[in-house]
């Protein structure tokens, strides 16, 4: 049976968040306590996508330092806007938004006064993004900057971000590895993770994954050196599928740097014979839509809830038939039927089922 949509999934993560935290507080086995606890928490991040849905969504780019973030953006954009070296341009996020002027802004968090100033050429915004990133960089310092692309209609933002991994004091806030980590804690919906194909996906890539995005990142992006044959692209789906707790995510393989060598600008056709742009830029804009994120996050509910009740079958007895807060079941119970998908999970979370 397919499952019907939450018609709201920040109330319907709203409502089952009170009732996993209250049962946790409720619960006496202390197995059953730290998985109401772990299901909350779990909640509780698609609850933080679900809202930042309804208002501008923000995509990451994310990755290792060196695996070709910036030139992956510069190719979705089809000009060198992004700065393609490590160093200084690269220290801050950089978040590409829509605007009928071609504008570039500083803001920190702890003032209300920003900086702007207008760009009219790839090189004059690298050389403004240079010498603010030495001046400003810092935690809570970003970078936005404003062009009328298409790609970046309806709230899209679209952000470059630091590398991690680089070999810095990592626990010091302002180095690259706590800025990426900041943001992506506050500000990210979603993320696709760029790695290099020649070098697969190490631990360090997976700790840092697992730790600060895991449950934003539904796509990688496995930047090539040279053509891969699709035998080969499967072997590396299924050499690191595994590696991925819940469902596999798509794996996009693509050629960005050859684009921009080529000669900073690209047609579509160009663009599409170089290998995965052109797809990549279509599963970005299908991120944007209010509907395919609503459906998305609607069955990362019902998977969890489904988790939650095959996890507590094999670990029920008969002193924990229900692992419920009584009130606190009953007014989940009152909301849930408001609404067929709230029905349903009433259904699969119901005690003694």
């Amino acid at each position: 049976m397919t499952n019907p949509n939450c018609d709201n999934v920040v109330e319907t993560t709203d409502e089952l968040y009170l009732l996993f935290s209250e049962s946790a507080e409720f619960q006496q086995e202390a197995a059953i306590r730290k998985a109401l606890h772990e299901v909350g928490n779990l909640l509780l991040q698609i609850r933080k996508r679900a809202a930042q849905a309804r208002q501008r969504y923000v995509i990451a780019v994310v990755g290792l330092t060196n695996v070709g973030k910036s030139t992956l953006i510069s190719a979705l954009f089809g000009t060198d806007l992004a700065p393609r070296r490590n160093g200084p341009c690269t220290a801050l996020p950089i978040e590409f938004c829509y605007g009928a002027e071609q504008v570039i802004c500083l803001s920190h968090r702890d003032s209300v006064q920003r900086q702007s100033q207008t760009w009219s050429s790839p090189a004059e915004l690298h050389g403004l993004l240079e010498r603010w990133s030495v001046d400003f960089v810092g935690p809570g310092t970003r970078v936005s900057v404003q062009l009328p692309h298409p790609l970046l209609q309806d709230g899209l933002v679209l952000a470059d971000t630091p590398g991690f991994g680089a070999a810095q004091f990592e626990q010091a806030e302002g180095t690259h590895e706590a800025i990426v980590r900041q943001y992506l804690q506050s500000d990210v919906s979603q993320v696709f993770w760029v790695v290099l194909g020649e070098q697969g996906i190490g631990q360090r890539e997976v700790l840092f994954r697992d730790t600060y995005f895991a449950d934003l990142c539904d796509d990688v992006v496995v930047s090539l050196g040279e053509e891969w044959t699709p035998s080969e692209q499967e072997r590396f789906q299924k050499r690191f599928a595994g590696q991925f707790r819940r469902s596999p995510p798509r794996f996009h393989f693509v050629r960005s740097l050859e684009i921009l060598e080529a000669g900073h600008t690209a047609s579509a056709e160009q663009l599409e014979l170089a290998g995965g742009i052109q797809d990549l830029k279509r599963r970005i804009s299908d991120s944007n839509s209010p509907a395919i994120r609503q459906n998305s996050l609607s069955e990362r509910v019902f998977r969890l809830a489904d988790d939650w009740s095959v996890w507590f079958d094999l670990h029920r007895s008969e002193r924990h038939r229900s692992p419920w807060r009584p009130d606190s079941w009953s007014r989940f119970a009152s909301f849930a039927q408001t609404t067929p998908a709230g029905q349903l999970l009433q259904a699969r979370l119901a005690p003694g089922k």
